[in-house]
């Protein structure tokens, strides 16, 4: 019978993925001028793994913006630690500054696992959005 597939017999797992978790490009910051805009008016906070600038926007929802520099390692390196960040805003979304943009830095050495990278940006982007108030 061709077209038709048992998943459950060929041990295919099918997520379907709520809207809320995606990460459209929308929620990305892309521009020089959107970076230069948080590093000059955003108000930053730091701990052992990033360093988390926040500047407050008119938009409904947070956007991204990552800086990971050549002293972290090769290119392979540099994307594990980018997505790792991604991952971390993705799943923790509704717990950061609702209409803010938030530009992630890594530290050097720091834990590059999701649970410790995930607590860092939200404690860091919640201190440096209360600056700002």
């Amino acid at each position: 019978m061709q077209g038709n597939v048992d998943f459950r017999t060929c041990g295919v797992i099918i997520v379907v993925m709520s809207a809320s978790y995606k990460f459209p490009r929308r929620r990305r910051l892309s521009l020089k001028r959107d970076y230069d805009a948080v590093f000059a008016g955003g108000r930053s906070a730091a701990d052992v793994n990033l360093v988390v600038y926040v500047l407050p926007t008119e938009l409904s929802y947070p956007r991204l913006g990552m800086a990971v520099g050549k002293r972290h390692g090769n290119a392979v390196v540099r994307n594990r630690i980018k997505r790792l960040i991604r991952e971390a805003f993705r799943l923790n979304r509704e717990r950061l500054p609702r209409s803010a943009d938030i530009v992630v830095i890594p530290r050097v050495g720091a834990n590059r696992e999701l649970k410790a990278l995930t607590r860092s940006l939200v404690d860091l982007s919640r201190l440096a959005g209360e600056k700002m108030n």
